[in-house]
């Protein structure tokens, strides 16, 4: 048997704290009656101890209580936040659409569905559904066209949680990306755009993050914490085969767990949580989960922290000459290019125009921007381009009544792709990039 900590209840604290925990046998199937209610000291046969680990030192949970849902007394409300950004085109989407489809068609009947696309747009397709025929019949699981920009993640897990806010129901969100969020920041009048504020905006109106993040081109770390400060769980899958698999999987998880109870040792914020279970093989296998109980937590320390470990970042050092002036976001994209051409296209002209705004709004703000190409061309040239596409938006930015004593420019021609190797169209086209990142 195979026991996994898939979520975390905080909702109580600091009174008590549930952990949802899924019992599999090798073919998947949920293993019941290890928690007989007429029979509660049996359990403890299978779910031997319970212990918080904070800073290195182990707290034993003497009192809890372990029962089995063998159906959730309330519907689940479930918002699906799919990335159909430039990366996902080909396989990646389909699959993701085959895989959105049967999660929909096998929905419990009571359970509601909401149903968020995004790249650098926000669309909310449906709103909470409970019909499955209304939610097949209104989600398009065939228009990637419409779509393949940049990843405007935190903007769009921001959109998803308004789906369910207000919910009395359980509450989750099904968070899917295969990239770094790079596009929220045009949203930051109406929503997070940064992943403390998306964190903040989950826990406090208790929605478990389930985030999945597929391939190598995602900010890994940061996720895994935002699924973790949820409550929630992060799957990382790598092969596309797989993601019909993972999101058929977390539904079912809200139907059929053990319910574990306590009451936690010590108040304060993070914990690792630690299951010993009889596995019917060893008497003694554990499995780990960690959470933060208060609000201690700080994503911004996070994000610069994986940023400094990340050698290929070109705004590092540059970074080093603004020690008074500190990052607010990611770097974002603020335009893609035509091939070997420095013209803004009319499609960003919106989200110039929120740039603009803020930084007037901000006056002590100071600007980066950087400019990218795609592999094609030598380093001279791509340079080259690579500099106009950053003169060509700061010169937007003066044009518009911004100093250009504030906005410092970074040529990296080819040097930074996002796609190592820009095999079509839409990835030659993310690598035509500028970047920009606001400090103050």
């Amino acid at each position: 048997m195979d026991f996994d900590i898939v979520s975390v209840d905080r909702g109580k604290y600091p009174d008590e704290v549930k952990l949802l925990v899924a019992v599999i046998d090798t073919s998947g199937n949920f293993i019941s009656n290890l928690a007989p209610e007429n029979n509660p000291a049996l359990s403890r046969k299978y779910f031997k101890q319970l212990i918080e680990i904070i800073e290195s030192k182990k707290y034993p949970i003497n009192d809890y209580t372990v029962r089995e849902i063998k159906s959730s007394s309330k519907p689940f409300d479930i918002s699906l936040v799919l990335d159909y950004s430039g990366s996902m085109s080909g396989t990646p989407i389909k699959n993701l659409e085959k895989s959105c489809k049967k999660l929909i068609e096998n929905k419990n009947p009571d359970d509601r569905i909401s149903v968020i696309k995004f790249d650098h747009n926000l669309v909310q397709v449906i709103p909470l559904t409970k019909d499955k025929n209304e939610l097949l019949r209104k989600v398009n699981f065939n228009e990637f066209y419409k779509y393949g920009g940049a990843t405007a993640l935190y903007a769009a897990g921001d959109e998803g949680l308004s789906t369910i806010d207000t919910s009395a129901n359980n509450k989750m969100m099904i968070l899917f990306t295969d990239g770094y969020e790079n596009a929220s920041f045009p949203y930051y009048e109406t929503h997070s755009v940064t992943a403390q504020q998306l964190v903040r905006n989950a826990r406090s109106n208790n929605v478990k993050f389930n985030i999945v993040s597929y391939g190598e081109g995602t900010n890994e770390i940061v996720l895994q914490f935002m699924a973790i400060l949820s409550g929630g769980k992060f799957y990382n899958i790598r092969n596309h085969k797989h993601i019909e698999q993972v999101t058929s999987e977390i539904p079912k998880l809200t139907r059929r767990y053990y319910e574990i109870t306590y009451k936690p040792t010590i108040a304060g914020g993070f914990r690792s949580i630690e299951l010993v279970y009889n596995n019917n093989v060893s008497p003694f296998v554990s499995v780990q989960t960690q959470a933060c109980m208060d609000e201690s937590y700080n994503m911004v320390k996070i994000e610069e922290d994986v940023q400094k470990a990340g050698n290929s970042n070109p705004v590092i050092d540059t970074l080093k000459n603004f020690s008074r002036l500190k990052p607010i976001t990611d770097p974002q994209v603020i335009a893609l290019f035509d091939f070997n051409k420095a013209i803004i296209l009319e499609q960003y002209e919106t989200s110039l125009k929120k740039y603009t705004g803020y930084i007037k709004q901000h006056p002590k703000t100071e600007v980066i921007i950087i400019g990218h190409t795609d592999t094609k061309g030598t380093v001279r040239a791509c340079l080259k381009v690579s500099k106009k596409r950053a003169e060509e938006i700061k010169r937007y930015f003066v044009n518009n009544g911004i100093s250009g004593n504030r906005i410092k420019i970074i040529a990296c021609g080819k040097s930074h792709p996002l796609w190592k190797e820009d095999k079509n169209e839409i990835q030659a086209k993310e690598n035509r990039r500028v970047e920009i990142i606001i400090l103050e």
